[in-house]
C-alpha cells in the first residue's frame, strides 16, 4: 500500500474504533464507581448490624434479621445496568447479595457479597422475575428483592432458612 494512503486509513480506523474505546472506558469507570458504592454499603451494613444487635437487652421487642441486602440488575438504570451486571456478577434472573453484615446469620451461613440467591426455602426467585416482567412500573424492578425479603422476614424465628 502506498505510504500516502496509510495515514488516512489509520485515521479512519481510529475514528471508527473511538466509540467502542469510549464505551469501554465508561463501563470501567461505572464498574469502579459501583464497586466503591458496594464497599460503602458493606461498611454501613456492618455498622448497622453491630448497632442493632449490641443492645438487644434494652429493647422491649425483638425482630428477626439476617444481615443481608439484596439487589437485582433490573434495579439499576439502563445506562448503568451493564456495569452493575459486571461489578456484582448479576444476571437478569436472580437477585444477588449486595452486602452481608459481618457476624450476621447470613454471614455465618456463608453468604457473601455478589453471591446469587436462587431460592429461599424452596421458593424460586426466578418465578417472581416472570411476574415482574409482566408488570412494567418503577416498583416492579424491586419485586424480586421484595419477594425474597418477605420470605426471609416471614420465616419462623430460630428455624433455619434454606437458601
Amino acid at each position: 500500500m502506498p505510504h500516502h494512503l496509510k495515514l488516512p486509513l489509520l485515521l479512519a480506523l481510529l475514528i471508527v474504533a473511538q466509540p467502542a474505546i469510549s464505551q469501554d472506558r465508561k463501563q470501567i469507570s461505572q464498574v469502579a464507581s459501583l464497586t466503591e458504592l458496594q464497599e460503602s454499603d458493606q461498611r454501613v451494613a456492618d455498622i448497622g448490624w453491630r448497632l442493632a444487635t449490641r443492645n438487644l437487652e434494652l429493647c422491649p421487642k425483638h425482630y428477626g434479621a439476617v444481615g443481608l441486602s439484596l439487589h437485582t440488575a433490573s434495579q439499576y438504570d439502563a445506562r448503568w445496568r451493564s456495569a452493575a451486571i459486571t461489578a456484582f456478577s448479576l444476571d437478569q434472573t436472580w437477585p444477588g447479595a449486595l452486602a452481608v453484615a459481618d457476624g450476621s446469620p447470613a454471614w455465618l451461613a456463608g453468604i457473601r457479597p455478589n453471591d446469587v440467591i436462587m431460592s429461599i426455602n424452596g421458593a424460586s426467585l426466578a418465578e417472581q422475575s416472570l411476574n415482574e416482567s409482566a408488570r412494567p412500573s418503577p416498583k416492579a424492578s424491586y419485586a424480586r428483592t421484595d419477594f425474597a425479603m418477605s420470605l426471609i422476614e416471614g420465616a419462623k424465628p430460630g428455624v433455619p432458612l434454606s437458601i
